[in-house]
């Protein structure tokens, strides 16, 4: 198997983040020039309190990407360098990336809470268990 195949689903989450960076600027910008926010209001803490649901799901969702995705980016360049990439590990990947596309997609339109942890718990359950079957065998 090509080694390279594991970053296929790496660049399709770089592209995922700056979707939702578009979508997050998109949906901030109109509303920070109408708000006609206080100075005092975009301190962090204080400008998410003001934000409408439409303005800030997007902008939890970016931030979210740069949570379990990390460990992602960290196992598939592990697999790459050890030269451990298989079948079952770009199978996983690509199962980890369209949770994140989907569970992107739900928090940045409808945001329904039950649907989204779904998507979620299934990638983070993804990665985590890449990261344990690299684990096992690296001690074997």
């Amino acid at each position: 198997m090509d080694h390279s195949a594991i970053f296929g689903p790496v660049l399709a989450m770089l592209v995922l983040t700056i979707i939702v960076w578009v979508v997050m600027f998109a949906k901030r910008m109109p509303w920070i020039q109408s708000a006609n926010l206080a100075p005092a209001q975009f301190k962090p803490g204080e400008i998410e309190k003001a934000q409408p649901d439409d303005v800030l799901n997007p902008s939890s969702n970016f931030k979210n990407l740069f949570e379990i995705p990390i460990l992602f980016y960290v196992i598939c360049g592990y697999l790459f360098m050890s030269g451990s990439v298989d079948m079952m590990y770009v199978m996983g990947a690509w199962v980890f990336v369209a949770s994140r596309f989907a569970h992107s997609f739900v928090q940045c339109t409808f945001n329904h809470v039950m649907i989204r942890f779904m998507v979620y718990l299934l990638g983070a359950l993804v990665v985590f268990a890449m990261i344990g079957r690299a684990v096992f065998q690296f001690l074997m």
